[in-house]
């Protein structure tokens, strides 16, 4: 356990962006692969990915999402409880009082999660519209492709 992964990081570069982040900074390093259920696809479909996602997790690439859609958040919880690892876009961004919730609190403990955003700390009043989310979806799979 390292209580620096606890401390928020300003202003760290990746590809042509800057984050702030929280968590495990050294998960950017590994293998990434992108998290984004699309909503036309077929309980089939959603399943048949959510089962390679996993599979390529156990081999120690590194999940990489927004996790906004119900399946995207169901994956996440399976990534927390086989302790795989986890990048989160964060749309709200981090105050110098925020704090992981729990369930994220116990990832960021063993190491196995990195939280960043692109945009600085706002309130939930701010809306996370359907433009926000595609943006987050886009950072997420340019992160995994390392650009």
């Amino acid at each position: 356990m390292s209580e620096d992964y606890f401390q928020v990081v300003r202003q760290v570069s990746f590809g042509e962006r800057k984050f702030d982040v929280i968590g495990n900074i050294k998960l950017l390093e590994r293998s990434l692969v992108s998290v984004h259920c699309r909503s036309q696809w077929t309980l089939e479909e959603v399943n048949a990915y959510r089962n390679n996602l996993v599979l390529q997790a156990r081999k120690g690439a590194v999940l990489v999402g927004a996790f906004i859609s119900e399946k995207e958040r169901e994956l996440l919880q399976v990534a927390y409880k086989e302790e795989l690892s986890v990048i989160h876009i964060r749309y709200y961004g981090f105050s110098n009082q925020y704090r992981p919730t729990k369930a994220d609190r116990v990832h960021c403990e063993k190491g196995l999660l990195l939280e960043l955003s692109p945009w600085p700390a706002r309130t939930f009043k701010d809306p996370l519209t359907r433009e926000v989310c595609v943006a987050m979806n886009l950072i997420a799979e340019d992160i995994a492709m390392k650009r």
